[in-house]
């Protein structure tokens, strides 16, 4: 399931360099309510094309890994406790990255960052390929110890890439195409979703083995690192004084606390993942429940996970328009109030034709809320502070998925009312969407890209990364 990045956006909005970052030429107004990352067809650039191509070929290779790395452990007699462990190494690393990998981010060359940590991510899974051909070792137990090391290093790169992604995409394309060149790499993400378990299943199933499935994901990360090459160096910004690491880790964390609209978007996504961490953890209860969805059939499972990936793929290719007519926090609130109504009208409504129709609105409201939210923490983060700010507000936001999988589980064995959760749980994201409507985020239908390169300040300085 595609949760919202969502967790994954200021200094105080006073001071000339903040001013004029924020600047606005009347070349650039538009009419209406329209905003300024625009959908239009323009090429987004040679560069944005390889660097996208290179990560939806990655993006496959991390879904395989999604599903194969707990089949494997499956296959070995694992326990679920086991499996559980797996998932929780792969996954804690995100807090440990938010808060000090930001700052390698905004001190190194950020693409040889990215590109060594798709080489190791390569060379760990074509590790485990040998693990799996017995190469290492023939026992049960320690193919699983290398299996839970693994997954906990390569949740660590993954974390770090993905986050330094999202600090170099306004680096390669202009401003305008901001939320464009976001929506397209979300779509490739659902893609992903769908394609990534689907291929490494059938891989699995037609060699009874789990070798081929590790060798393919580790080209993938191969074929990410070549593409990163290819895009050459990158322009950025960066501060030419020292500071201590201390200092710069509180320095972004200031900055996202102090800038309203990263503020509240934060918290935001992090209550959109306490509730989406839920959904998540139930989803096949709340498909198989009689009293909600009541599906019977392995097919009509399945036919809701394909339904729910195809509306977030729909959700990320529409937003970036949405975005360019009702600008970035107005599309990110509308997604707020739009998922929790379709999720409800969902989970209340037997399976059916209709009931499909409810859920591809759902996980499209919910790309809704994702796009923008990622656009706004680069749009209104500037370059020398977007890695650490950026990680900070993933680690925040990602944060509460697993304590709200946990809590909410457990309140609803504790209680009895898992079918009453399930179909309101969501109104909690409403009650937050509605709370954005009198504040900035609302109010600000334009976002803060002029459409022009921002020139360095005093204490700048562009380099190459």
């Amino acid at each position: 399931m595609t949760s919202p990045e969502v967790g994954e956006i200021n200094h105080p909005r006073v001071g000339p360099p903040l001013l004029s970052w924020l600047a606005v030429s009347v070349d650039d107004i538009q009419i209406g309510w329209r905003g300024r990352h625009v959908a239009d067809t323009t090429a987004m650039g040679r560069r944005f094309t390889i660097l996208w191509i290179g990560q939806m070929v990655s993006q496959l290779g991390d879904r395989m890994a999604y599903i194969s790395i707990p089949l494997f452990i499956a296959s070995l007699q694992g326990t679920s406790l086991q499996l559980g462990i797996a998932y929780a190494l792969e996954n804690a690393p995100v807090l440990i990255i938010g808060l000090v990998g930001g700052v390698f981010i905004d001190r190194m060359k950020v693409r040889w960052l990215m590109i060594a940590s798709d080489v190791i991510r390569a060379l760990l899974f074509l590790g485990l390929a040998l693990v799996a051909r017995g190469d290492f070792t023939s026992d049960a137990t320690g193919k699983v110890l290398v299996v839970f090391a693994v997954a906990f290093m390569v949740g660590g790169l993954t974390n770090l890439f993905e986050t330094a992604l999202m600090t170099i995409v306004p680096d390669v394309v202009e401003p305008r195409f901001l939320a464009r060149a976001n929506g397209r790499i979300s779509a490739t993400i659902n893609l992903g979703n769908i394609a990534g378990p689907a291929l490494a299943g059938i891989l699995v199933a037609a060699t009874s083995s789990f070798t081929l499935v590790f060798i393919i994901d580790s080209l993938t990360f191969v074929v990410s690192a070549i593409s990163l090459l290819m895009i050459g160096p990158i322009d950025t910004e960066r501060l030419t004084s020292s500071n201590t690491f201390r200092s710069d880790l509180v320095t972004g964390l200031r900055y996202l606390w102090n800038e309203v609209r990263l503020r509240a978007t934060t918290i935001a996504a992090a209550t959109i993942n306490l509730v989406v961490g839920f959904i998540e953890a139930t989803l096949v209860l709340i498909a198989l429940d009689p009293e909600l969805v009541g599906a019977t059939e392995g097919w009509q499972l399945g036919l809701l996970y394909s339904v729910f990936g195809l509306g977030a793929i729909a959700g990320s290719l529409a937003a970036p328009r949405v975005s360019h007519f009702m600008g970035l926090g107005r599309t990110t609130v509308i997604g707020m109030i739009g998922f929790p109504i379709a999720w409800i009208l969902f989970v209340n409504t037997h399976y059916s034709f209709l009931g499909l129709v409810y859920l591809f609105i759902a996980f499209l409201m919910l790309m809704l809320i994702n796009v923008p939210l990622v656009t706004i923490r680069q749009t209104y983060t500037p370059a020398i502070l977007r890695g650490r700010v950026i990680a900070a507000a993933r680690a925040i936001g990602w944060t509460t998925l697993p304590l709200g999988a946990l809590a909410g589980t457990i309140v609803a064995e504790a209680t009895g009312q898992f079918v009453a959760m399930a179909r309101w749980s969501a109104l909690l994201i409403l009650i937050a969407g509605l709370t954005l409507l009198p504040t900035t985020v609302w109010r600000d239908t334009r976002g803060g890209s002029s459409g022009r390169r921002t020139q360095p300040s005093s204490g700048r300085k562009v380099v190459r990364i």
